[in-house]
């Protein structure tokens, strides 16, 4: 494969439903053919809190390193999932986009995608603050905000995506908490091969669960984008990459 190519997943049909199952066997088929660029762009999602948990090797973890080391990792989360989401909707189309221009779509759209994911991370982290349940409710209904930004111009995508998740919520929300458990178990193992004394090797081999789970997470939200775009407004993929021509 040459370096500027991805391996091409078969178009998918004009109309679609979303269902948990289309959306997680496409998914995986995108992420598996792919991995290493999406793979690579989540891992640079965590050189931030690399560098922080080295600074603070051989010291007790306190609240605020460990939110300190989380805050750019979760805020960058929603640029990787800009980064690829043109990629994943033209393997949706049954084309090979090179790696360059997706990346330069996505870089692109950065600071929009960063001040949404800004915005949206206080407001979750708020209504977390206030009761767990909003807050978990509120992620779910923004989960598509980074898809929208790169894919729509439109000024709230905040509201955009709760329209979109409409009706499909709980399943929504079940999809979710399927792929944080898988992070968890895969998380768990990879401790359990750690020295326990911490290192800067450690540290990096330690980032190889949550970058898989966030490289994994934006390729499943980019298709539901698409999926829930498809059965709600009846637009197949050749219009809705329409826009990046």
């Amino acid at each position: 494969m040459q370096p500027n190519e991805m391996t091409v997943v078969p178009p998918v049909p004009a109309a679609e439903r979303f269902t948990i199952g289309l959306a997680l066997s496409r998914s995986g088929r995108i992420w598996l053919q792919n991995l290493p660029l999406f793979l690579g762009v989540a891992l640079l999602a965590h050189v931030p809190e690399f560098l922080l948990s080295c600074l603070w090797i051989d010291q007790p973890p306190t609240r605020f390193s460990q939110r300190a080391e989380a805050l750019p990792t979760s805020l960058l989360g929603y640029v990787v999932t800009g980064l690829v989401t043109y990629s994943v909707l033209e393997q949706l189309r049954g084309r090979r986009p090179s790696v360059r221009k997706s990346l330069w779509i996505g870089m692109e759209n950065f600071g929009p995608l960063i001040g949404t994911a800004i915005v949206t991370s206080l407001l979750i982290a708020g209504f977390l603050i206030l009761l767990v349940v909003p807050g978990i409710i509120m992620s779910i209904r923004w989960m598509l905000v980074s898809p929208i930004v790169v894919a729509e111009n439109v000024d709230d995508p905040r509201a955009r995506s709760s329209a979109l998740t409409a009706g499909h919520r709980g399943e929504l929300f079940g999809l979710q908490a399927a792929i944080y458990v898988g992070l968890v178990v895969v998380a768990m193992l990879v401790g359990l091969a750690l020295p326990e004394e911490e290192s800067v090797l450690s540290n990096a081999i330690g980032l190889l669960p949550p970058a898989l789970f966030i490289s994994f997470r934006s390729v499943l939200e980019g298709v539901t984008y698409f999926l829930l775009r498809s059965e709600k407004e009846g637009v197949d993929v050749e219009q809705l990459t329409a826009v990046f021509e």
